[in-house]
């Protein structure tokens, strides 16, 4: 099941943002990906990059989590 809450009302705060802590925090091996997206955040930043491709370099710490499911 896909849950999307564009306003609000199940989750307060940015989603992607408190994941990507917490994975940090219980995964620490996953900040060998911050180097990597912090050039794609500027590269983005900067409009080298677009949106979606940001995105799917954002999320290639996926990859590192032993068990995503």
């Amino acid at each position: 099941m896909n849950v999307y809450d564009f306003d609000k009302t199940i989750y307060d705060g940015d989603s992607t943002a408190d994941f990507y802590k917490y994975c940090l925090l219980k995964q620490p091996s996953l900040f060998r990906y911050v180097p990597y997206q912090l050039v794609c955040g500027a590269a983005f930043g900067l409009r080298i990059m677009e949106k979606t491709a940001f995105k799917q370099r954002f999320y290639s710490f996926f990859r590192g989590i032993d068990d995503i499911d």
